[in-house]
């Protein structure tokens, strides 16, 4: 059974802050295809996907997100 994690919590604010990190990290990084940006934003998504209640992301948020740095656009 998984554990649920209160967003109010020392423990979401850590897991919202290693987010805002790695988005931070990903804009450094020059725009053009690069195995560092890949890297960031798969963690990113993993994190999401594993905390979505704690960063308030769905996946058809996240999917468009991706898409949106990747300069594609999601259809629903």
């Amino acid at each position: 059974m998984a554990r649920i994690i209160r967003t109010g919590t020392s423990r979401g604010a850590h897991i919202r802050a290693l987010h805002a990190a790695l988005l931070e990290l990903e804009e450094l990084v020059p725009n053009e295809p690069s195995w560092r940006r890949i890297r960031l934003r798969d963690h990113r998504a993993a994190l999401a996907r594993a905390y979505p209640q704690l960063l308030l992301l769905n996946d058809t948020e996240l999917a468009q997100t991706l898409a949106e740095e990747d300069g594609d656009a999601v259809t629903e």
